[in-house]
């Protein structure tokens, strides 16, 4: 199993400084490809007193006659860093994590049918080995926090469970039929409706926390094709990202959708961004006519070091 450990860093893929948030993309020992994303987790209470209260050595950045800005050195236990790895990395999970141009496209049925639909059939089975193996009870079963008839519930990668202000979720559904939202059905409502009332009803028990508090939502595009739903607390920062309009669809609405036509996801359109490094976006700019790929940009947005020699 690689570790965040003697890597051999390639390139960094993306910053978000907002989030306190780089990846890199890097190569463990055998030259597998990963994709390592570093972040601050959140401050615990006990760590703030800490340091409030701590006499460290300090810098002044900055000072006027009401603000004033302070570098703290403070020990490696009250500064940690959380690494994610990714191992091995695929061209999609590159994709996802390299920042990149991004195009809004509506997908209608047709395109779905021609272009989105025969992606996902052909995409290698290794891709979703990860998600089977929870469903089989093969890893992570440690990590399990519900399971029913229709899903397995697990905590979202991005969610370490220390800190219960960020709760979020994930229920993957079990039949393996279940793709995307494209493949739901009227006849799949009354496991939809179990999904959102039992996970729901398991993180009330699990810790405490009220229907009312929670966002439940799928995404279309996903980032793994296999049917899953995210439960996120609504003050959940880290999940902010994906639930933004062209990404993420509440699961009521969802339902009331299928309620009313239980073809509905198979006719309707559907909107979303999608990333020029994408593989999809290759097979539907051939379809859509979008514009070409612009120049590279680095990680901070700004052209690459060859473009701006160029210009």
């Amino acid at each position: 199993m690689a570790s965040p450990r003697n890597l051999v860093y390639k390139r960094l893929l993306t910053e978000d400084r907002d989030a306190r948030l780089v990846v890199a993309l890097a190569e463990d020992g055998e030259q597998q490809p990963a994709v390592v994303i570093l972040s601050k987790p959140p401050f615990q209470e006990s760590h703030v007193q800490e340091i409030v209260s701590g006499n460290f050595a300090s810098t002044e950045e900055h000072r006027n006659d009401k603000f004033s800005k302070h570098s703290l050195d403070v020990p490696a236990r009250l500064n940690g860093i959380m690494a994610t790895m990714i191992c091995p990395a695929n061209e999609v999970d590159v994709a996802k994590y390299t920042h990149q141009k991004k195009h809004f496209v509506r997908e209608t049925a047709a395109l779905y049918t021609a272009v989105t639909e025969p992606f996902v059939r052909a995409l290698p089975p290794k891709q979703l080995a990860w998600v089977w193996n929870i469903l089989d009870h093969e890893k992570e079963v440690e990590s399990i926090i519900d399971e029913t008839e229709h899903y397995v519930m697990v905590p979202d990668t991005k969610w370490d469970q220390s800190d219960a202000k960020q709760l979020h979720c994930l229920c993957i559904a079990k039949d393996r039929g279940l793709h995307s939202l494209r493949d739901l059905r009227g006849s799949h409502l009354p496991m939809l409706r179990h999904t959102l009332a039992a996970g729901r009803a398991a993180l009330l028990r699990a810790h405490g926390v009220l229907a009312s508090q929670l966002r439940v939502y799928v995404h279309y595009l996903p980032s793994f094709w296999q049917l899953h739903v995210h439960f996120a607390l609504i003050s959940c920062g880290g999940a902010v990202a994906g639930t933004s309009v062209g990404k993420a669809v509440l699961l009521e609405d969802v339902i009331d959708n299928l309620a009313r036509d239980g073809e509905h996801y198979a006719t309707c359109s559907l909107y979303y961004a999608v990333g020029e490094n994408e593989p999809l976006f290759g097979r539907l700019r051939e379809h859509l006519q979008l514009e070409p790929a612009a120049p590279a940009e680095g990680a901070d947005g700004q052209p690459s070091a060859k473009q701006a020699r160029r210009e």
